[in-house]
């Protein structure tokens, strides 16, 4: 049995670090959100 590297995010787990783009045309740093409740929608 091989070991899974790919672990299921589970509620309340943290985001990974990760840029992410803006309606602006901009990039938004995940980190700079610690703290905040935050609402993605994919």
């Amino acid at each position: 049995m091989s070991a899974d590297t790919t672990a299921i995010p589970r509620v309340g787990d943290p985001f990974p670090d990760v840029s992410l783009p803006t309606l602006e045309g901009g990039e938004l740093q995940v980190s700079s959100l610690r703290g905040k409740k935050v609402l993605l929608f994919m």
